[in-house]
């Protein structure tokens, strides 16, 4: 035991004593260099070519100097770091894709840093562009063969390119299946249609050719490359045999049992895209990624509608591209109307072998004061990569009346009573004739009727009697209308119990009936309660009303938040679920319970400034 201590003692001062003499392990006395190297000499106008600059010692990026002939585009760093005999080594490696611009032989390089004062430089390359071969179709000698092509090796972000694999076969196959497809990592894949069938001709030979298209639309930059396709299927073929007669060609099929299957796997050649970035300059801030070539148009389901209804205002853009992940078109702000977005529908077509469609926004709008709304121009921004430059679709201006909401304050009664209009009649004269001779003094005599003194009383009293129950009348009109809003008061809560019994069962349905009856419920309650017109109420103006009417800032803000809940329910593309909507009743029905209460125990100021 005491050997062991000595000997763990005796190897602690030794790590000691190297830790005090070694030298510190950092890269600052290491030797820094570039190395530059391309992973081809020579290329055409088609291809690019990859640069690495490998920097040892230092961590600084190279410094490239101008080469017109190249349009380059970073690719990233990695670093390495290695301790070998207690020697540090550095080296970070950084890539380049450089892109030909023109044909010739060009010298690319030196590159260099500056470390600690010193310019270091790298070793210079020599690259050969020559002119793009015109393609062909392949002039294959074999029977059966696979390619895989791109139209566009270099789009740009967003935007659609069409990915082409074909299966070409002038021998009969069976079991032919695409065993394996690229991930097609960093795009968004969708299918051009079905897998078409044709044939053709190439030298001479009769090919039948199946072909499938995808969709390819990039979401990042940079070389982003396409895996292989994979094809397996088994190649009929005829057995060796003597000729004869069995050797005519009728007898190849396969019920004869003079061939046989041969299994075969093919694969393509990955393929690479250069994926280029939008431009910055002239970027519009209205846009959200929509790369193609669009249209938009806006329409209004009812030019005319009443405070609190709702219009729809449905905009349709068209076109080719990667219209399917628009997120949707923003409104410019329109003063008294709350808008509501519906699910966007989206109907994809095929255009010129490329992916196009429609995609329908609806809007509904809920204005919440009359008079005339103009709908603003509503544009929606895309790039355009056919002429490299970013373009505007714009709808044009729409109208909408909005006529006053429907009250629900009573008539009065002076009113609601018709009046009975008397016509005076003028007297007709139907003849004349003689009048008949008097011939006595009594025959002058006009003669009064004989009144009896009750007569005269009664006589005298009757317009006494008629001011006093004109004036009776008024009173009692007047009496009846505040007793009518009184009414409307006292009564609120127990008619909304009444709106409201159905409400829970309506919870379960999974349609919109339960935001409408819950939403009129609750505002004809409202404006039952404090005499006012609550059809058109929206959660700002409820919010106003209650604090002035002394409901607490707790209750007031859950009564907001519950008209809004509904709302957007009723007119929105908001999807609840059966216990959200429970939820709601339940918190309705204790909503209105409590400000009904507190309502009984404080005078509202809305009715009092009414009177």
């Amino acid at each position: 035991m005491r050997n062991r201590n000595h000997i763990s003692l005796s190897l602690c001062l030794l790590f000691g004593v190297f830790l005090l003499t070694a030298k510190p392990l950092t890269a600052a006395d290491e030797e820094v260099s570039l190395t530059a190297s391309v992973d081809r000499d020579q290329v055409s106008l088609q291809e690019y070519v990859v640069l690495k600059i490998e920097v040892e010692g230092s961590r600084e990026e190279p410094e490239l100097p101008d080469m017109p002939a190249f349009k380059i585009q970073s690719r990233g760093s990695s670093s390495h770091i290695q301790i070998i005999n207690g020697a540090v080594s550095s080296k970070i490696e950084f890539t380049y894709t450089l892109f030909p611009q023109k044909t010739g032989t060009f010298t690319l390089g030196p590159f260099s840093i500056t470390h600690r004062g010193k310019k270091i430089t790298s070793n210079p390359i020599t690259v050969t562009v020559t002119q793009a071969q015109a393609s062909s179709d392949r002039e294959p000698s074999e029977d059966i063969y696979v390619t895989a092509q791109v139209d566009n090796e270099r789009p740009y972000l967003y935007q659609q390119i069409v990915c082409t694999f074909r299966f070409f076969r002038c021998v009969n196959v069976t079991q032919a299946n695409l065993t394996d497809q690229p991930s097609f990592e960093g795009f968004l894949v969708e299918d051009i249609g079905k897998a078409s069938e044709y044939q053709k001709n190439i030298n001479g030979r009769q090919y039948v050719v199946t072909e499938i298209k995808k969709a390819l639309f990039p979401i990042k930059t940079g070389v982003l490359e396409i895996g292989p396709f994979t094809l397996q299927c088994d190649m009929i073929v005829q057995k060796s045999r003597r000729r004869g007669f069995f050797q005519d060609p009728f007898f190849n099929d396969p019920f004869f049992g003079f061939t046989e299957t041969v299994p075969r796997t093919f694969r393509t050649t990955p393929i690479q895209v250069m994926v280029q970035q939008l431009p910055a300059d002239a970027r519009p801030p209205d846009f959200k990624n929509l790369v193609g070539s669009y249209t938009i148009s806006a329409t209004i389901s009812n030019p005319t509608v009443s405070v609190g209804e709702s219009a729809t205002l449905t905009l349709t853009i068209a076109g080719t591209g990667n219209l399917k992940y628009l997120t949707g078109i923003d409104l410019p702000p329109l003063e008294n109307v709350k808008i509501y977005d519906d699910k966007p529908v989206y109907e994809q077509t095929i255009t010129q072998g490329k992916i196009g469609g429609t995609m329908t926004l609806k809007k509904a709008l809920v204005p919440s004061a009359s008079g005339e709304i103009t709908i603003p121009p509503i544009s929606v921004s895309f790039f355009d990569p056919a002429d490299a430059r970013y373009k505007q679709a714009t709808t044009q201006p729409l109208q909408l009346a909005v006529r006053p909401g429907t009250s629900t304050a009573p008539v009065p009664v002076a009113q609601a009573v018709p009046q009975s209009s008397s016509t005076k009649q003028e007297v007709a004269v139907l003849g004349r004739d003689i009048m008949p001779i008097r011939t006595t003094p009594k025959s002058l005599d006009p003669g009064l009727p004989n009144l009896r003194p009750m007569h005269v009383a009664v006589f005298g009293l009757a317009p006494i009697l008629l001011f006093t129950s004109f004036v009776f009348i008024q009173r009692a009109r007047k009496k009846t209308i505040s007793d009518i809003a009184l009414m409307r008061a006292r009564t609120a809560y127990k008619r909304f119990k009444k709106s409201a019994k159905q409400l829970k069962h309506m919870a379960t349905d999974d349609s919109s009936l339960f935001y409408q009856q819950a939403s009129k419920a609750f505002r004809d309650f409202i404006g039952d309660k404090l005499g006012i017109t609550g059809a058109a109420l929206t959660p700002h103006e409820l919010s106003d009303i209650l604090y002035r009417s002394g409901i607490d800032e707790p209750l007031v803000q859950e009564a907001a938040r519950l008209l809004d809940f509904l709302d957007a329910g009723r007119y929105g593309v908001v999807t609840h679920t059966v216990r959200e909507r429970q939820d709601a009743s339940a918190a309705l029905m204790r909503l209105v319970r409590d400000i009904d209460r507190l309502l009984k125990t404080k005078p509202s100021p809305i009715q009092h400034n009414k009177s």
